[in-house]
């Protein structure tokens, strides 16, 4: 904390020294007439510090100053609709509301954040329908909550009632068996040998079907869904969207002075659409702040750039370089990224320390939602793990003190399967037999059934939908070394091999899951049709290619691990779906923050998680950027919280286009979405040339074949034949042709206004733009979202922010 404090204060003061050289200057060319008239109280302008200078100028005229100050920052935007003036707003406004305070700058009418928002909102409306359906999605789970308090409080109510009248009915028995007592006799001894137990607090005992007053993860599944399912059918139209983001100024300032006159914080008027993730906004402003003193000062040129994600700061275990090295070399072999750009990401992802609500000086309020892995997901939700009544609630085992956004997030999209899974796995862990034993002896055939059902695969024993199951009724004994539980969860040939278990993250992260159907099938011949009937190449380009499968996961799988001996898929299958996706699931809902084993539900039995993800400084040891199953959640970064969402999210994204790839979507279904209004409106992050009827059909079946991203490397192949018919540079460059430059609707002017070579330049530099992986991930996720609408729960996609990407689009 005190680091971190020393860090927020050191950049405070850059950014005020910063702000006071612009406003020097602007006084100097003002003179003492104009500062006078303004209202300066004094000639000695040197008595004055800069909070009162600052005063003395306007919002444009210190805009327009630090505006000369730098040329541009070279490094991706934190959203789609942030440009130079938000560059601007950010320095000004973290000198005016305080380092972090993003919510204050997005509620402040003269920085262009609202506006800027506001404006997006009305071309993007796939983006403020995700953010709607998270915030009815945390609305749904502070209701469980808040039905199971009120169930507790309940059955404590009838408890103590009980206690009453069994107190009242003993001291009634009391007076009567005292009397038979006194006499003595045959009537004495009846009494002695009925005496029954005394009353006793039942509000922990567990009863089937009767869990209502905890809170458990199914039942909170459960609730996502249904609201998420409700949402989708009575979805906001795009008028309403619309209705919403033009409200005039006179509306917003009417509420604003009613939230002021409730006692209560502001609020924007997009209350669903935040400001970017702080941790993004933190070096965004570092870059900015580097690059002006950079330029205008030499008070850093000496100064060497500290880094302390790196095993020169902190030691590390051969797990975590194992994980690090796979990190980088899988994203540069999937992405054809280069150095720079995987190290962009990397200290974006962990942040710069300077996180404002684990350390002292802080600006930051309760309902702050801008750090997205150490926050709860809304203000209600924070109520949940800090408000007065938070130790009243009763916790399953599972059940993280805060629900953060990546938790809510992974939970929607892991199957049931991989939720029971994880419960069991955390059974095993704090219970070694899983039942509670009677007694201090145990009998040996008790002790067998148990110990055959440890050894069960986590698929062989299914979790009830009882709380009875999701808390075990026993003190079993824990481990003292935290590893060996772990890795005895893990199977025996993934348990000593890091880089086997790293190269199956990596294949996850970038291609998907294949092992969703039965075997290995082709892509449909109606959706091949579809893409053929709307482009230009010949149908015998086209062919019945096998949908991404067991041999082309086995592929990837041994191009990763750099060996072509890897286990058994079938192996591979049981480690993913019994301990890796439980695990990326369980790091998503309790983060890699402390735990605590006094929370009122678990009575010291078991450990329940903050459920937030703190920055590396607190660990001893560098932390693993790949989600471990090995590992403790200590060791895994905040870059391993967002892989985990992402790989949940990507396992349910790849299942949902292997359905409509086989033809399970109907074709005119498909055609109808595809040629809509939505999506043509919805390019952001996309070429000019993409057309979504040609190019979204072909993208979505070369994502069935290849693997998720698999086109990002495909189009740098030295033949380019692995790119497809619709996507090689040829088929690219002719389709602009043809459609932007031989078009008979074109005008002889704008045809004439160029030359043959400067159009032959222009179409290849365009033809040479392709969409980014955030944005095909964005494009596949609403195009699936809207195709699997109509499907079972386990078979749809539920297009939620991405929060791993920023929360906001960012190409």
């Amino acid at each position: 904390a005190a680091l971190r404090s020393l860090r927020r204060i050191h950049m405070a003061c850059r950014v005020e020294r910063i702000i006071r050289d612009c406003v020097d200057a602007i006084i100097a060319e003002l003179g003492y007439e104009q500062l006078g008239q303004r209202g300066c109280p004094t000639s000695n302008l040197t008595t004055l510090d800069v909070d009162m200078k600052a005063r003395l100028v306007s919002t444009e005229e210190l805009s327009l100053s630090i505006n000369m100050l730098f040329s541009k920052v070279d490094h991706k935007a934190p959203a789609n609709w942030w440009d130079r003036s938000c560059d601007i707003a950010l320095l000004l406004g973290t000198f005016v509301h305080g380092l972090g305070n993003y919510e204050a700058m997005l509620n402040d009418e003269t920085l262009p954040f609202i506006r800027k928002i506001s404006k997006y909102a009305k071309s993007d409306t796939m983006c403020c329908d995700a953010q709607t359906r998270f915030a009815n999605a945390a609305i749904a789970a502070k209701k469980v909550c808040d039905d199971a308090l009120e169930a507790s409080k309940l059955k404590a109510q009838k408890e103590v009632q009980k206690a009453v009248a069994a107190a009242a009915a003993a001291a009634l028995k009391r007076e009567k068996e005292a009397a038979a007592l006194r006499e003595g006799g045959v009537a004495a001894d009846a009494v002695i040998s009925n005496m029954g137990e005394q009353p006793m607090d039942h509000l922990y005992e567990i009863q089937e079907g009767k869990d209502d007053h905890f809170i458990t993860l199914p039942r909170l599944k459960r609730a996502i869904e249904s609201s998420i399912r409700s949402q989708s059918s009575s979805s906001l139209t795009s008028s309403e969207v619309k209705a919403d983001a033009s409200s005039s100024s006179s509306d917003f300032k009417e509420m604003k002075g009613t939230e002021e006159n409730k006692g209560r914080r502001k609020r924007n008027l997009f209350h669903t659409l935040p400001m970017p993730d702080a941790r993004v906004l933190d070096f965004r402003l570092k870059l900015l702040v580097t690059e002006i003193e950079r330029k205008h000062s030499d008070r850093r040129k000496d100064e060497v750039s500290f880094d302390f994600l790196t095993p020169k700061v902190w030691p590390a275990s051969k797990t975590v370089l194992e994980n690090q090295r796979m990190r980088n070399s899988s994203a540069r072999f999937a992405l054809e990224s280069d150095s720079k750009q995987s190290l962009d990401h990397i200290i974006e992802y962990a942040g710069i320390g300077l996180n404002g609500t684990q350390c002292g000086v802080m600006h930051r309020t309760v309902d702050d939602r801008n750090d997205f892995s150490i926050g709860a997901a809304s203000p209600d939700l924070y109520q949940v793990a800090h408000g007065p009544e938070s130790p009243r609630y009763l916790r399953a085992i599972g059940v993280p003190m805060t629900f953060g956004r990546f938790g809510l997030a992974a939970l929607l999209y892991a199957d049931e399967e991989c939720l029971e899974n994880m419960l069991e796995n955390e059974r095993k862990r704090f219970y070694s037999n899983g039942e509670r034993a009677v007694g201090s002896s145990e009998n040996k055939e008790g002790n067998a059934e148990t110990d055959e059902s440890q050894h069960l695969k986590p698929g062989e024993q299914k979790a009830e939908t009882s709380v009875k199951a999701e808390m075990p009724t026993g003190n079993g004994q824990a481990s003292t070394d935290l590893r060996s539980i772990l890795a005895n969860i893990v199977p025996i040939t993934f348990r000593a091999n890091a880089v086997l278990r790293a190269g199956v993250t990596s294949v996850l992260l970038y291609y998907g899951y294949p092992f969703t159907g039965s075997g290995e099938s082709k892509i449909s011949s109606d959706f091949l049709k579809i893409i053929q009937a709307s482009s230009n190449v010949e149908p015998s380009e086209f062919s019945q290619n096998q949908l991404f499968g067991k041999n082309r996961f086995e592929s990837l799988l041994q191009t990763f691990y750099g060996d072509t001996k890897i286990p058994e898929l079938d192996s591979v299958k049981e480690y993913i779906e019994g301990c890796f996706l439980p695990h990326c699931l369980k790091l998503c809902m309790y983060g890699n923050s402390a735990t605590t084993r006094i929370t009122r539900g678990s009575k010291g039995e078991y450990e329940t998680s903050d459920g937030i993800s703190s920055y590396p400084e607190p660990t001893e040891k560098l932390q693993s950027p790949l989600p471990d199953p090995c590992l403790p959640l200590t060791e895994q970064s905040m870059e391993a919280v967002g892989i985990a969402s992402a790989i949940l999210r990507r396992v349910r994204l790849m299942r949902c286009i292997l359905k409509i790839s086989s033809g399970q979507i109907q074709s005119h279904k498909l055609q109808e979405i595809l040629r809509s209004k939505t999506m043509r409106k919805s390019m952001n992050g996309f070429p000019v040339w993409w057309c979504p009827w040609i190019h979204d059909a072909a993208l979505l079946a070369h994502t069935s074949t290849r693997g998720l991203f698999s086109i990002l490397r495909d189009l740098e192949s030295e033949s380019g034949r692995e790119a497809g018919p619709v996507f090689s540079r040829q088929a690219i460059t002719q389709h602009i042709r043809s459609t932007l430059v031989a078009d008979a609707s074109i005008a002889q002017s704008i045809k004439g206004a160029s030359s043959s070579d400067e159009t032959a330049a222009w179409i290849e530099r365009y033809a040479k733009e392709f969409p980014s992986l955030n944005a095909i991930e964005r494009r596949l996720a609403f195009l699936c979202a809207k195709l699997t609408e109509d499907l079972e729960n386990e078979s749809c996609f539920d297009n939620l922010p991405m929060y791993d990407h920023g929360g906001w689009p960012r190409n």
